[in-house]
């Protein structure tokens, strides 16, 4: 049985509408075979670029023209696509190694940018800071300590011997605290 139609051969009436679809789709010429030339103006305008990126492109040998004025358009896009292609994994970074360095440096920027908003709340001091502070007070405490004897003896009427004996045990208490 020779089948004439499209449509007898999926058993679809010819003026329905699904029929007419199928007969619009089958006479069309694939546009691989079929070479739709146009110009620099025209080529710009298809992909939304400045007739200057055309002619960057062709100056880096990203697209061709066929003969002197005109490009086929499916070919120079087919090269404009991939040369888009290349340039966003150039761009994303295909190399992992490349890419664990800059996630590291990403990481270290986030932290140093919390460190400086905890500072500005207040909710964080500087090591340097707390150092300082904690050196006034101990350095207070020692000449506090080492005051005792003679503020005790003022008072006490001590005799010489036992405020050096008191002198020694705090000097000896500060200087294992010291060490």
């Amino acid at each position: 049985m020779k089948v004439e139609k499209f449509e007898d051969l999926l058993g679809i009436p010819s003026d329905s509408p699904l029929g007419k679809s199928a007969q619009s789709l089958l006479s069309l010429t694939p546009t691989a075979s079929r070479q739709e030339l146009t110009t620099e103006g025209d080529l710009a305008a298809f992909w939304g670029v400045s007739t200057r990126q055309v002619r960057k492109l062709v100056s880096e040998a990203v697209i061709a023209k066929v003969n002197g004025r005109f490009f086929d358009r499916a070919t120079a896009t087919q090269g404009y696509i991939r040369h888009l292609v290349a340039a966003a994994q150039r761009r994303n970074g295909s190399d992992p190694e490349l890419r664990e360095q800059k996630l590291r440096i990403a990481n270290e920027q986030a932290d140093l940018l919390e460190l400086k908003n905890q500072e500005k709340r207040g909710e964080l001091v500087s090591a340097k800071d707390v150092e300082s502070e904690w050196a006034d007070l101990l350095r207070t405490v020692r000449a506090g300590l080492l005051a005792v004897p003679a503020r005790v003896g003022a008072r006490l009427t001590l005799p010489q011997t036992h405020l050096s004996e008191i002198d020694i045990e705090i000097r000896a208490v500060l200087k294992e605290l010291g060490e």
